[in-house]
């Protein structure tokens, strides 16, 4: 009796931390317009955009420093890619072009901890970046 309910288990689990197959990253939705963002809200997507480096602000009154961060401008509207620094190598190659980056499209991340300490409201995020590459 133990056995079924070990293997159904399992394959619970399995299912839970699948990693997308090719077919599914060949046929996400492409998002170029900020109008189309919302609506993928929480998706797994490809996001077009002009890769830039996004600065951070240090303090809530000094002016913002690059710290390495790398962001798409898609139709004005900055998705930040990821919340770790983007290797040197990144973003020399891609600073200023047309990308597409897949990963996991959040409009509201959640603010970092403790979250009752004054912060700025974290700008739309592609999280568990994939991919960036030039856009065709």
């Amino acid at each position: 009796m133990r056995l079924p309910v070990l293997a159904v288990v399992m394959v619970c689990a399995a299912s839970l931390h699948a990693q997308p197959t090719p077919e599914k990253v060949v046929n996400m939705p492409v998002i170029n317009t900020k109008e189309a963002l919302a609506a993928h809200d929480g998706e797994l997507v490809t996001v077009e955009g002009t890769y830039r480096a996004a600065p951070t602000s240090k303090s809530m009154k000094g002016p913002p420093v690059d710290l390495g961060h790398g962001a798409l401008d898609v139709d004005g509207r900055w998705v930040r890619l990821g919340e770790v620094r983007r290797t040197p190598e990144e973003r020399q190659e891609f600073l200023g072009k047309r990308v597409r980056a897949t990963g996991r499209l959040v409009m509201r991340p959640p603010l970092k901890a403790p979250p009752h300490v004054a912060q700025q409201v974290p700008p739309p995020t592609l999280f568990d970046v994939k991919e960036i590459v030039l856009a065709e």
